[in-house]
């Protein structure tokens, strides 16, 4: 379970250049010892790996970062080949590098080489087979630990080696990969193994060095008492009031069409995550899960570190029960992790329902109307409401005209192919109805930036993206029960505290007026009629 070599990548498009279409590494870190293992593993099949612009070229070209939406590239997007996101085959001069794990996350690509020993062949596509290879799952977990640390750092930035990300990025990969081998992939035990002050302390003198003293061998006891105390995998152990702080999160996905041949749809997903800073080598939690009668949570997946008391959810996930209370017990490691997650049942209605009409005046205009209603019996109290109205494959904004917004601001965002449409923290009106309608021309420029172009939003296929975000309320009505949460093998006096809050993932609304994407759903007398 190694790695040969990590890489960062950053877009094009971000990189000051809009002529040049290869991303650009802000950070690689090579591995000469596992590399030479590779070699005289793989023999004749070994690959090098290349410098960092030819990687981030092949990497650019398997991805399709630097060619047009519409253009199909036989061997990456042929039919034939199997998908298997996010590992990669990345053709180089010298070969083909596989597998590479590649992420993208807040505008960054991260990509990693682990070094394959047993069980797999290049260009196996079997998805069994790389799910249980674990060089390969722990490449994926190295890539989110540095989309995490990237998380803190805005994409365009200029990244030099005093850049406090590049420094955490420099110490979580002494700490957690010093030779390759991964120890610690963790950022919060790492960020605790830094922070720590030196043990030891050099003191300069022009006196006559002294003999170090002889250091007094631990007895038996002492080193029984911390090996029991403080366990190999929790070498930081927490000082400090004890607290336990819970999150639940739902996160809703709603498609509309607002048309007789498309269906609407919509589903509601949460988790639970929880930091527990509790004194004590291994405390151990229960707490009672709660959700609204007519809402119950199904398809429960619990943390491994996490047993289900009241066998409501004995599955593990996945199956169709589902409860409306049920009883967790878990080990609480030292960071924040996710306890759960699940999905609401009996969601009959989405939140917020929204109409979107558009249509072309010319070939370089058009005039559209957004109307957003908030649905009887909802929270009426946001952080922010927002609705994105994008435009593609028609160039840039040159001129809002005709603008009318019933509440709110209205503004171009800064790619200028988008109207941003910010409604405020609540709807004032009594019919909780707010209403934009706005004519929109396009020009377009001489040498366009190498942005993306949904092909199939031409002519007037077009929807907008709805997104909010309510604080301290969950749809389901799943909530922690405080009178029910005991800690077991820690600290005393633990305050407990629960955050809920409901924000949308993909909350999407299809012109009406266009062509629309969309599944087909057979009834059971369709599927079963062979005629």
């Amino acid at each position: 379970m190694s790695v040969r070599a990590v890489w960062i990548l950053a877009p094009p498009s971000c990189t000051g250049t809009p002529t040049v279409d290869v991303p650009s590494v802000v950070y690689s870190r090579r591995y000469p010892t596992v590399e030479w293992r590779a070699r005289c593993l793989y023999d004749r099949d070994y690959v090098g790996t290349p410098d960092d612009r030819e990687l981030a070229k092949a990497v650019s070209h398997c991805l399709g970062l630097n060619h047009p939406a519409g253009e199909f590239v036989q061997h990456r997007d042929s039919c034939k080949r199997g998908v298997t996101r996010p590992i990669y085959d990345i053709t180089v001069p010298s070969g083909s590098l596989w597998p590479v794990v590649a992420v993208h996350r807040n505008g960054y690509l991260i990509c990693t080489l682990p070094l394959v020993e047993t069980g797999l062949t290049p260009g196996d596509g079997d998805s069994r087979s790389l799910i249980t290879a674990s060089s390969v799952a722990v490449a994926f977990d190295l890539v989110m630990c540095l989309a995490d640390i990237m998380s803190n750092c805005p994409i365009g930035m200029q990244l030099t080696f005093k850049h406090p990300t590049i420094r955490e990025l420099n110490d979580f990969m002494m700490l957690s990969l010093p030779l390759g081998t991964p120890t610690y992939l963790n950022i919060a035990t790492v960020r605790a193994l830094t922070s720590q002050p030196t043990v030891t302390k050099t003191t300069v003198s022009n006196s006559r060095p002294q003999t170090p003293a002889r250091p007094q061998t631990p007895s038996m006891g002492q080193l029984l008492a911390v090996s029991v105390s403080q366990p190999a995998w929790n070498p930081c152990p927490y000082k400090g009031v004890n607290k336990l702080c819970v999150m639940v999160r739902e996160v809703v996905r709603v498609v509309q069409y607002d048309r007789a041949d498309a269906r609407d749809t919509w589903n509601i997903y949460g988790t639970i995550t929880v930091t527990p800073e509790i004194e004590g080598a291994t405390p151990q939690l229960s707490m009672v899960v709660r959700s609204h009668p007519r809402t119950p949570v199904g398809g429960v997946i619990i943390h491994p570190y996490t047993q289900d008391i009241d066998g409501v959810m004995v599955d593990g996930g996945g199956g169709e029960s589902s409860s409306d209370r049920f009883t967790l017990l878990y080990n609480a490691p030292p960071q924040t992790f996710t306890l759960c997650q699940y999905e609401v049942k009996g969601a009959t209605i989405p939140p917020v329902k929204a109409l979107y009409s558009m249509k072309e005046v010319d070939r370089s205009t058009v005039s559209f109307t957004v109307v957003v209603q908030l649905t009887d019996g909802q929270w009426n109290s946001f952080e922010f409401c927002d609705v994105n109205v994008p435009f593609y494959n028609r160039g840039l904004i040159q001129k809002v005209m005709k603008i009318a917004p019933s509440a709110g601001d209205v503004s171009v965002a800064a790619d200028k192919r988008t109207i941003v449409w910010k409604i405020g923290q609540r709807f004032a009106s009594r019919d909780l109805k707010v209403k934009l309608s706005a004519t929109v021309s396009f020009t377009r420029p001489l040498n366009p930036l190498p942005l993306y172009d949904d092909p199939f939003c031409v002519e007037q296929n077009s929807y907008i993206l709805i997104m909010f975000k309510i604080p301290e309320l969950t749809l389901s009505g799943c909530n922690i029960d405080l009178k029910s949460v005991q800690v077991m093998g820690g600290g005393k006096g633990v305050k407990s505290s629960v955050l809920r809050e409901t924000v949308t993932g993909e909350y999407k609304v299809w012109n009406k007026f266009g062509n629309v994407l969309t599944v087909y759903d057979p009834t059971v007398d369709e599927c079963f009629n062979t005629k």
